[in-house]
């Protein structure tokens, strides 16, 4: 049974990252840029190489085009992208120029000369004439032929080594290098019996696994890269929100509510990657349903901080959960600055995750003094 579940599970998977999606913005719809790709395309990816003076690019793509995946026709949508961002920009400026001139006059009445129109207009007249006269020409433009707008849903970007956005690449890569070291400072410096050492551990390689994904999506955006690295980051979101459950109700790996717990978080991170694959994706719904999980992650963890009792039930969990902990201290006693990498907010986001630093700080004694019962150890104070 649990292997048809597994490979229900597998099928679905696939499914979702293979699917295409579609998205369009008003800068790829233009005429305009559809007229330069056609032409880019025709001329410089065909066998005829033929130059219209439309847009020129090089016939033959440089190494570090061909190393970072860029083809022919996403070099001509790169080029006809900035294109048509300048020929905006350079109309508008001609437009002003010719706004500024036609404002220096007045219509020409037979009784007045050419000086005392000059003479009658003040420099306040003459630019809110200006600004009148560029208004109207610019009303009667299409948003695309006066101002940036979006290509393929983003804005345009200015490539560096092939990659598309360097500066979120280096960002992402950064982030990449802390849960990597905060990973091995987990499996090093915290000791076997910790309770949740596994589960730190596990979401320690959920957040590089979801970095590693957003330094390839910045680096090359494609259908598949883009939904790996929204499902990857709504994994590092849920799977905080599941350390930090496990973490405050003391649910230890193996038991029945960590199983049921596990099991619940896993099914709605596949219908959430489900639903976003089917039609169109849902950008408005993926920024919603994360800033929910950040919402009640940080909710958690404020509610502990101020009444650190809530999250300490009686259960029969509790003495084994106390007993652990206890071995954890006698066998490193002086274990500080263990990093946890967790999750800070909602990023989508482009949404940023940073590790969280959790120190655990023991007594100058060699070994911790028994105490009477884990209730009264633990009563009226948080667990350490």
């Amino acid at each position: 049974m649990r292997s048809r579940v597994a490979e229900a599970a597998a099928l679905l998977l696939t499914l979702t990252l293979t699917a295409t999606a579609s998205v369009a913005s008003q800068g790829d719809r233009s005429h305009e840029f559809q007229r330069c790709l056609s032409s880019c395309t025709t001329d410089n990816c065909g066998t005829e190489h033929i130059d219209d003076g439309v847009v020129h690019t090089t016939h033959a793509l440089p190494l570090v085009l061909r190393a970072t995946f860029w083809s022919c026709t996403d070099d001509c949508k790169y080029h006809c992208t900035h294109r048509i961002t300048n020929d905006a920009y350079a109309r508008v400026h001609q437009l002003k120029q010719h706004a500024w001139h036609r404002a220096r006059y007045v219509l020409p009445t037979p009784a007045d000369s050419e000086q005392q129109r000059l003479d009658e207009r003040s420099p306040a007249d003459r630019r809110a004439e200006a600004a009148r006269i560029v208004a109207a020409e610019l009303a009667q433009l299409a948003p695309v032929q006066k101002e940036m707008v979006q290509f393929y849903g983003k804005w345009v970007f200015i490539r560096f080594l092939g990659l598309q956005e360097p500066f979120s690449v280096l960002f992402s890569a950064l982030n990449l290098r802390e849960h990597l070291i905060a990973f091995y400072k987990l499996r090093r410096d915290v000791p076997d019996a910790y309770p949740l050492k596994l589960v730190y551990i596990l979401h320690a390689l959920v957040s590089v696994n979801a970095w590693t994904w957003s330094a390839v999506f910045h680096s090359r955006d494609k259908p598949l890269t883009e939904r790996l690295d929204y499902f990857s980051a709504a994994s590092v979101l849920l799977s905080g929100l599941f350390f930090t459950i496990c973490r405050l109700f003391r649910l230890e790996p193996g038991s029945r509510a960590f199983s049921t717990l596990l099991r619940s978080f896993a099914a709605v991170f596949l219908v959430h990657c489900v639903y976003l694959s089917i039609g169109r994706f849902d950008y408005g719904y993926n920024i919603l349903a994360c800033l929910f999980v950040a919402a009640v992650h940080e909710m958690l963890w404020f509610a502990f901080s101020f009444r650190p009792a809530l999250f300490s039930p009686a259960n029969p969990l509790l003495e084994r959960y106390h007993s652990n902990r206890a071995a954890y201290r006698a066998s490193k006693p002086h274990t500080s600055n263990i990093a946890s990498a967790s999750v800070s907010g909602g990023g989508a986001a482009n949404g940023n995750i940073t590790p969280l630093m959790m120190a655990t700080t023991s007594s100058s004694s060699p070994l911790p003094a028994p105490a009477a019962s884990p209730a009264a150890t633990y009563k009226g104070h948080s667990p350490s």
